[in-house]
């Protein structure tokens, strides 16, 4: 797909209203620097409780589908797997879709909870699959592909 086209898919998607009941799905597009992508369909979680509800009691997660959080601003993102049934990894990205870092976060059903912390302010969250980052050889010189 031609990089206009990616960010036109975002732009649409970014644009939609969105309720708190419904998420919208679109496509999160992670970029090496040799130009090879890595495609993920994905539910946006935009709003707060949208956010807070993120992957829960969900009992699979196929490797071609994430969820992306978005942020009205950058700031240091804290996440926990409280009542997620699948281990996840979480990629941070910055406002310009610069990477910030990752970790690999383990299914939690009692408290307390450990806190995955971004490394940086970031803007962007995306969750898929646990150890697709090393799976892919995703590095910090990736990109999140936004406008």
């Amino acid at each position: 797909m031609k990089y206009l086209e990616l960010i036109t898919t975002f732009f649409l998607v970014a644009c939609q209203p969105n309720t708190q009941a419904k998420l919208i799905n679109g496509a999160a597009v992670i970029v090496a620097p040799t130009g090879e992508q890595v495609r993920f369909t994905v539910e946006v979680a935009d709003e707060p409780a949208e956010r807070s509800a993120g992957l829960m009691h969900r009992t699979e997660l196929a490797e071609d589908e994430g969820m992306l959080f978005v942020f009205e601003e950058e700031k240091t993102l804290s996440f926990w797997m409280k009542n997620t049934l699948v281990p996840l990894d979480i990629l941070f990205f910055a406002n310009d879709g610069t990477f910030v870092s990752w970790e690999t976060m383990q299914p939690c059903t009692e408290d307390p909870c450990p806190q995955y912390v971004s490394n940086a302010p970031a803007k962007y969250a995306l969750e898929m699959s646990a150890g697709l980052v090393k799976e892919l050889m995703i590095r910090p010189s990736w990109r999140l592909l936004v406008e």
